[in-house]
C-alpha cells in the first residue's frame, strides 16, 4: 500500500513515478526539484532573470518575471516517444494576456511535436497546462514565459513536469521530502 508524504506517494520506503486510481491518473512523480520553495538558484535556468516575491500561494514560494522569454526552468534528458505534461500555478500582477509555454531547450532544436502552447492569464490564480510527446532524443526544458506581446508581470507557483498526458496535483519531487 502506498501512502502520501508531504504530497509524494511513497512505497515501501520508495518514490513511486504514477498512480492510478479506477484506471485515473491521480498522481505523477514532479521531475523539477526546488518547486515549494525556490531556495537552490543552482537548480534552475534564469533564476537569476526571476524574483522570488516573499508571497505564498497554496503554501508555495511566488516568483515573479517582468521581462519577455526566459522562462524558469530545468533541463531534463528525454527519449523519443516519451510524453509529458507540464503544469503551473500562473497569474498577472494586472491585466489580461497570454503566455507561451514552452517545450523545447533551445530555439533551433526540434525534438518535440509541438514548441509552444498559449495560455490565457489574468489577476487570478489558475493552474495551466501543456503536454508534448517527444520526436528525439535530446532534452526538454518546459516552461511558461511572457512574450513580445505582452507587458504584465508573470507570476508563478509550483511548476511540475511529470510523464504522460494527465496534468496531476502539484506535488514535489521525492528528493525535496
Amino acid at each position: 500500500m502506498a501512502d502520501i508524504t508531504h504530497g509524494t506517494w511513497i512505497k515501501d520506503g520508495k518514490a513511486v513515478d504514477v498512480v492510478y486510481q479506477s484506471g485515473i491518473k491521480v498522481y505523477g512523480r514532479n521531475l523539477f526539484v526546488d518547486t515549494k520553495s525556490f531556495n537552490n538558484p543552482s537548480a534552475w535556468v534564469a533564476y537569476n532573470i526571476w524574483t522570488k516575491t516573499g508571497d505564498n500561494f497554496n503554501g508555495l514560494a511566488v516568483m515573479s518575471a517582468s521581462q519577455n522569454w526566459n522562462g524558469l526552468t530545468q533541463v531534463i534528458n528525454v527519449k523519443k516517444g516519451e510524453t509529458y505534461t507540464y503544469s503551473v500555478y500562473a497569474k498577472y500582477a494586472s491585466g489580461t494576456g497570454s503566455s507561451n509555454i514552452y517545450f523545447r531547450s533551445t530555439n533551433t532544436d526540434t525534438n518535440t511535436d509541438i514548441g509552444a502552447q498559449s495560455v490565457n492569464l489574468d489577476d487570478s490564480w489558475k493552474r495551466v497546462s501543456g503536454t508534448v510527446t517527444i520526436t528525439a532524443d535530446g532534452t526538454l526544458s518546459a516552461r511558461i514565459e511572457r512574450t513580445s506581446l505582452n507587458n504584465n508581470t508573470l507570476l508563478i507557483a509550483g511548476p511540475k513536469l511529470e510523464k504522460g498526458t494527465t496534468a496531476t496535483s502539484y506535488s514535489p519531487a521525492p528528493e525535496d521530502i
